[in-house]
């Protein structure tokens, strides 16, 4: 379908860009990325926006897609909703029953009688400034999807993020998510938002997420975290024992576990698969102190690509104060250690685009990557230093990527 073939009063969603898979709105949806205001860097203004990068494009030669045209109503599982007249049109996901009739008349479709839900909360459990909630043995469904609520640039990594998640915890401490069912939430799963700390996420089922199914999100005011008053973040969050399966429904840029502007999360004994893009995603070198252990990895990086399974970056320098009180800008050490990493496959990728199992991207500084099994893709250094590879096993590097870098 061409652009000037779609009807006026249909919602043109946005487009995909093959190389990262970026949402991309476009203008008839009043949800224009907007410009950094004077004198502040695009990646740390906290612009919002509608769209999934820091860095937005134009629709261009890409392909796009698009929702509430009628003429593609084709297919089970897809609906119409006619606003003027209060018509819901759907096909169900089962063949229709039909009755035997004549050979010259046409079949006749049997009613049935289903449940259809209507999501409207796009949180279902927010914890605000309350300390020591936990939440134990519950199954989350129905979340509203929030492709198109604003999002927003949390530090200098490619992703931009809806703030907020079918359970939301800002400013909280010692809470815990236990033993939980996530089954397909439209928005991000668990959200995590300024000052929370000590959260722990365990034993929990993440199955078909509509975006991120974790995510850790502070906020810094002039790439410092000296003024409590301006500067709040995640840390010491420890994610267990939890089961990832399939994330990235609706929005591309999304993970098992999405970390900007947040210190020292422990990502250990997890298993996650299929997802658009990386199965972990550091977004910026803020603090570190992360820990991604004993996890198995598989299946990511789908519909995109020049990413990871493990994915970091880190463009800029923060200010921040250690526990000792003294003021520093390097990170604490991060550690990537007894992992197993599959890469692959894709059926959206150049061959000859860079495809690593561990991507430390533009000035990724101290890391301790040891003791590794990764198959089908190699580790990735670019501008980077202050970085260790021991004892790692490497398995057919080039498989998919075309280049074992």
């Amino acid at each position: 379908m061409k652009f000037n073939e779609i009807r006026d009063d249909s919602d043109v969603i946005g487009r995909f860009n093959l190389d990262w898979n970026i949402l991309d709105p476009i203008t008839a949806l009043g949800c224009i990325p907007v410009t950094a205001p004077a004198g502040t860097s695009q990646n740390t203004a906290g612009i919002e926006s509608c769209a999934q990068v820091s860095r937005p494009l134009g629709v261009g030669q890409q392909p796009f897609f698009v929702e509430g045209v009628l003429e593609a109503l084709d297919a089970a599982g897809e609906y119409w909703a006619d606003d003027t007249h209060g018509i819901l049109y759907f096909i169900p996901n089962r063949t229709a029953a039909t009755t035997p009739r004549p050979p010259a008349a046409p079949p006749r479709c049997e009613s049935h009688t289903m449940h259809v839900a209507a999501p409207q909360l796009g949180r279902l459990v927010d914890i605000n400034g309350a300390d020591g909630v936990s939440i134990v043995g519950v199954e989350f469904m129905h979340s509203r999807r929030t492709l198109l609520a604003p999002y927003v640039v949390p530090g200098p990594g490619d992703w931009s993020i809806h703030k907020g998640g079918t359970i939301t915890i800002t400013n909280a401490a010692d809470c815990k998510v236990l033993d939980c069912i996530f089954n397909k939430t439209d928005s991000n799963a668990i959200f995590l938002s300024e000052r929370t700390v000590r959260t722990h996420i365990h034993n929990n089922d993440f199955i078909s997420i509509g975006d991120s199914a974790i995510a850790t999100v502070g906020v810094l005011e002039h790439n410092s975290a000296l003024n409590p008053a301006t500067s709040a973040y995640p840390e010491d969050t420890v994610i267990t024992g939890n089961h990832f399966s399939t994330v990235g429904i609706w929005g591309k840029q999304t993970s098992a576990l999405f970390s900007a502007v947040t210190c020292s999360t422990t990502f250990r004994d997890n298993v996650a698969y299929n997802g658009p893009r990386a199965a972990i995603n550091i977004n910026d070198g803020f603090c570190g102190g992360h820990n991604i252990s004993r996890n198995v990895l598989f299946n990511w990086v789908r519909e995109t690509q020049d990413h990871g399974p493990i994915n970091t970056w880190s463009r800029m320098e923060t200010l921040r104060r250690r526990s000792d009180g003294n003021v520093t800008m390097y990170p604490e050490w991060n550690h990537i250690e007894h992992n197993l990493i599959m890469n692959g496959p894709s059926g959206n990728r150049d061959l000859g685009n860079l495809f690593p199992c561990v991507d430390n991207d533009d000035g990724s500084a101290h890391y301790y990557i040891s003791s590794n099994v990764c198959v089908y893709g190699g580790m990735k250094n670019y501008l980077g230093q202050d970085k260790i590879w021991d004892r790692n096993v490497i398995i057919y590097p080039g498989r998919w990527s075309g280049d074992p870098c």
